[in-house]
């Protein structure tokens, strides 16, 4: 609850869980983030946002009033689920795994314009550019 409360009065988005506390304490929780990520994530984030919203209102924090967008995060160990790019595999689809590896090429992507759309208010016609 300390951390809800700092990321309250420090008005951040992301309260981030370490995984190897998590192990060592919760167990059931642990495997239910590895496993079943997507659920488990997102009941996290609207409870985050429930607590951290009533928090806000506790601490009189002048933002308590806005709709916010809390996210979690992890770090730490994910054991068999930290894998290096060529250790990916299909059994670990829909689950938090952690990728390993050294970036040795990376192209820039050119985009391009395909149409441009002008519009002129004072005459009320437009034009398309293809």
């Amino acid at each position: 609850m300390n951390e809800i409360k700092l990321m309250v009065e420090k008005n951040t988005k992301r309260l981030i869980l370490d995984m190897d506390q998590m192990l060592q304490l919760r167990r059931i929780l642990y495997d239910l983030i590895i496993f079943r990520t997507s659920e488990s994530i997102s009941v996290g984030n609207t409870c985050l946002a429930r607590i951290a919203k009533d928090k806000a209102k506790q601490l009189d924090v002048i933002h308590a009033d806005q709709d916010f967008v809390f996210q979690l995060g992890f770090k730490g160990m994910l054991g068999t689920n930290m894998v290096t790019p060529r250790g990916l595999c299909t059994k670990m689809m829909f689950q938090l795994v952690r990728v390993c590896g050294i970036v040795t090429k990376v192209s820039e992507v050119c985009s391009r314009l395909e149409q441009s759309v002008h519009f002129c208010e004072a005459t009320d016609k437009g034009h398309v550019y293809t």
